[in-house]
């Protein structure tokens, strides 16, 4: 476990199950971020460990942005798969559906996918989901 400035775990290694590979979403974000950088240290992860970055297309620095998430998976030295998708529309909807079928493309059923998600992740859909009234 890596302690977060909060002195909380940034994840439970008893919470992730055995698998034949692990995957992590890659946004590139501070979340996804924190969490790759933790993964890379466990000696016992870092083998079968994978991150995938899938680009919208919707950013003007995209392209950048895939750069940089690159780059530091080189540094790292965890493989990575980027994705490009074009979406029929921007909704967070079908970002979301593009990001699962490309998840359901690459995995198989004795791996694990890995997703980070900070305290705001949740405050944030429950504030979307209220405006939207569901």
């Amino acid at each position: 476990m890596v302690p977060s400035a909060n002195n909380h775990s940034l994840y439970n290694r008893s919470e992730i199950p055995p698998a034949d590979r692990y995957y992590i979403a890659f946004s590139g974000g501070s979340d996804s971020t924190a969490l790759l950088h933790a993964l890379a240290q466990e000696t016992c992860l870092k083998d079968k460990l994978t991150a995938i970055h899938v680009n919208h297309n919707i950013n003007p620095h995209a392209k950048n942005w895939a750069q940089w998430c690159a780059d530091l998976c080189y540094q790292l030295k965890i493989p990575l798969i980027t994705k490009s998708v074009d979406l029929p529309n921007h909704s967070e909807a079908s970002c979301r559906q593009a990001r699962l079928n490309i998840f359901k493309e690459i995995l198989k059923p004795q791996d694990v996918l890995i997703t980070a998600h900070h305290l705001n992740d949740q405050i944030e859909t429950v504030l979307f989901r209220f405006f939207r009234g569901t």
